[in-house]
């Protein structure tokens, strides 16, 4: 990390006309920005951006002049799950008194919250399903799974998205962005990638000015 930002802030200052985008995880980039203006001989980074891969989603959705979506939140997820349980408590069978049990509509929350973000659809979990012995526990959780994840995308489906599917609409529009044609990029921080986040380093491959990545080890 400290070589890759080092190399970083020495073609920035080569390159003063060229833009740099560092793409951190969330929770890291207040700490990068001070890390680099720290390590950064004028102690600013006028032409080094550094984001997350949300924060550079809405950059471009600004630039191209796409609305932003309105994304629920985790509260809002909160109350459509315990809403469609409610509406859909008789088709259940293991969920069906776990929904008032503490902790338990956080833990579908989470499960959803996944489900976005490694692409699963309704589909893919009747295929699963299917491999799985009917009557079978998980053949029934599988059951559950599928009748309160189906009926929470067709609620949200009127009105809002969630903020796992921003990285989607960014991948789509990534062809169109002079930011990112015109920007070398830089992923520090990552263990690993969603599939989604995938496709987007693949668009950073097509249509920046280049790409590097460092990795852990060990």
């Amino acid at each position: 990390t400290h070589y890759v930002f080092s190399d970083c802030i020495a073609k920035s200052l080569e390159n003063e006309k060229e833009n740099y985008i560092v793409i951190v995880p969330e929770q890291q980039t207040m700490q990068t920005q001070k890390d680099l203006v720290t390590m950064h001989p004028r102690h600013a980074i006028s032409n080094i951006d550094v984001v997350s891969f949300n924060r550079l989603a809405y950059r471009i959705f600004h630039e191209l002049g796409i609305q932003n979506p309105d994304v629920i939140d985790d509260i809002g997820k909160t109350m459509i799950i315990r809403k469609v349980a409610f509406e859909k408590k008789k088709e259940l069978k293991v969920f069906a008194n776990q929904f008032s049990k503490a902790g338990f509509i956080d833990h579908m929350k989470s499960m959803i919250s996944e489900l976005y973000q490694y692409g699963i659809n309704i589909e893919d979990i009747i295929n699963i399903k299917d491999n799985v012995k009917a009557g079978n526990i998980l053949n029934q959780k599988l059951e559950d799974l599928e009748v309160i994840y189906d009926s929470f995308r067709e609620f949200i489906a009127r009105k809002y998205i969630t903020a796992e599917e921003i990285p989607n609409i960014f991948y789509d529009n990534i062809h169109r962005s002079r930011l990112i044609k015109n920007s070398y990029i830089l992923l520090d921080g990552f263990t690993g990638f969603t599939p989604v986040q995938y496709k987007i380093i693949d668009g950073f491959l097509d249509y920046s000015k280049g790409v590097e990545c460092t990795v852990c080890i060990g």
